[in-house]
């Protein structure tokens, strides 16, 4: 779990193995604590529309009332640097909020890749029409030239970030190499959307090139 979190009545806090008792974080001291205490602010605020952002607050320094997550354009690349860590992380680990996490992203990616409707073609970020939340997301104005609202795809109706460019799809693609490297038997239903998205990705590409090549000659 994520430092800090909160399910089934119960809060996610930091036990020492070798003093057998739970012990209070410091992140001013610990660099690990440091860490712990930014993946949990990740979590709870930064990716509070689903991908990776940057949560600015009403209230600070009490940072409790979100009124914009913004930087949205590049989601594409932070999440799928996420999903990297997490993939390391289930790897180092076989944790099983790790998997988790790491089936979430990729679901969330393979998403942002249909969202679109060009195959090999990715969002910057994409959410539900319906289901935007209470604050403001920074980039996502319908009616801007690379913003797509009310866009049908797998019957549900999306608004995506588009014009994506090359690092958008760095991250995303170490993400899945990692993700598909940790990942076992049991998750074969996830390798396979990756396997999916990464050869329609090439597909797509290699058609792009005969054409460069053929307009060359």
């Amino acid at each position: 779990c994520a430092l800090g979190e909160t399910a089934g009545g119960k809060t996610c806090a930091l036990f020492d193995v070798a003093r057998g008792a739970w012990t209070t974080p410091d992140p001013a001291a610990s660099l690990h604590d440091r860490a712990r205490a930014y993946v949990g602010h990740l979590r709870r605020d930064g990716m509070a529309t689903g991908g990776v952002g940057n949560a600015v607050y009403a209230d600070p320094p009490t940072n409790s009332q979100i009124s914009v997550v913004d930087d949205i354009g590049d989601s594409a690349l932070w999440t799928g640097s996420y999903l990297a860590s997490e993939a390391l992380r289930l790897r180092a680990t076989g944790a099983a909020d790790a998997r988790a996490q790491v089936r979430a992203l990729v679901t969330k990616l393979h998403e942002w890749f249909g969202v679109t409707g060009s195959p090999g073609v990715l969002a910057r970020f994409a959410i539900e029409s319906n289901k935007k939340p209470s604050f403001s997301i920074g980039d996502l104005q319908c009616g801007t030239e690379r913003v797509h609202c009310g866009v049908s795809w797998a019957g549900k109706t999306y608004d995506y970030i588009g014009h994506v460019s090359r690092d958008q799809y760095q991250g995303v693609v170490l993400g899945y190499e990692l993700a598909y490297e940790a990942l076992n038997e049991a998750d074969e239903d996830l390798r396979e959307i990756i396997r999916g998205d990464m050869l329609t990705l090439v597909e797509e590409l290699m058609k792009e090139r005969q054409v460069q090549l053929r307009l060359k000659v």
